[in-house]
């Protein structure tokens, strides 16, 4: 320091602290947006009660006898199931077979929330009941 005058920051040193404060906040804003991840995950962990809409079940033939959808719960969650009347058991156990609901079936998980929608059929006397469900990943 000449005659006690401060030294002035250059454009280079002006350049690098810019760069790292740039740096810096990128960083804080990407660990926000993984904090409100984390926090939407915890929540579909925690929320059992939480059930595909209506959309989630196949379209069916308009001839056929369909009830309303209805919520169902135990201790492993909550379901959407709607009944199908086939009239008879076999035509019941055809219809299941024809939807490709006989095994249940799952869809690709949706990785912003780990979690995926799977449908399935069970024979109930004449009837088809007809079940959709998150199920998730990781946890089959």
């Amino acid at each position: 320091m000449e005659d006690g005058k401060r030294r002035q920051n250059t454009p280079r040193r002006d350049a690098s602290k810019r760069t790292l404060f740039w740096i810096l906040r990128t960083l804080a804003g990407l660990g926000a947006l993984l904090l409100i991840w984390l926090a939407a995950v915890l929540w579909v962990r925690l929320d059992e009660a939480a059930v595909p809409g209506t959309s989630a079940f196949p379209d069916l033939p308009t001839e056929l006898g369909v009830g309303e959808p209805e919520l169902q719960c135990a201790s492993g969650g909550c379901w959407r199931e709607l009944e199908v009347q086939a009239g008879t058991a076999a035509r019941a156990r055809q219809l299941a077979t024809d939807l490709g609901l006989e095994t249940e079936q799952c869809g690709a998980w949706n990785p912003l929330i780990w979690r995926r929608t799977c449908t399935g059929a069970y024979v109930a006397g004449t009837a088809v009941r007809i079940y959709a469900q998150y199920g998730y990943a990781g946890i089959d």
